[in-house]
């Protein structure tokens, strides 16, 4: 998707009324804690590429907009190339924290972007919470797992 795209995707939603909310206001009103607005919406962003900060937050602040972002904790202020991709730099932990200060809500990926499924238990235990703790530590807020 191109930003052209992505600027009206956002003022569509805008303009019909949708009102973003994180991942965590979801677990929140499944948990009984919270009620949810009136056509709510959920955005993520993978992996936490360095141009969010810079260029989607303004737009998505524009329309009071929020987001989950999904970084991948080992690889901050890294250089990441996936799949033959160009590659792409992983926002710092500056941009990370700055993030969480201005509201947006910013969970583990990873810690390493490891595939999963491929993983042995105590390899994947290591990948969670050493991300977990990584981004908490960054933005002083909770992840959930």
């Amino acid at each position: 998707m191109d930003l052209a795209q992505f600027k009206r995707q956002m003022r569509t939603l805008g303009l019909l009324g949708f009102k973003t909310i994180s991942l965590r206001d979801v677990c929140n009103w499944l948990d009984g804690r919270a009620s949810l607005p009136w056509k709510p919406v959920v955005l993520t962003f993978d992996d936490g590429y360095e141009g969010f900060l810079p260029v989607i937050a303004p737009i998505l602040e524009r329309y009071n907009f929020t987001a989950t972002i999904f970084l991948i904790a080992g690889k901050i202020g890294s250089e990441v190339k996936w799949n033959g991709k160009p590659p792409m730099r992983i926002m710092t932990a500056d941009e990370t924290a700055e993030l969480a200060r201005r509201g947006f809500d910013v969970q583990s990926h990873g810690l390493t972007h490891l595939d999963s499924r491929q993983a042995d238990p105590a390899t994947l235990h290591t990948e969670l919470l050493d991300s977990k703790r990584t981004i908490e530590q960054i933005t002083a807020n909770s992840v959930k797992l």
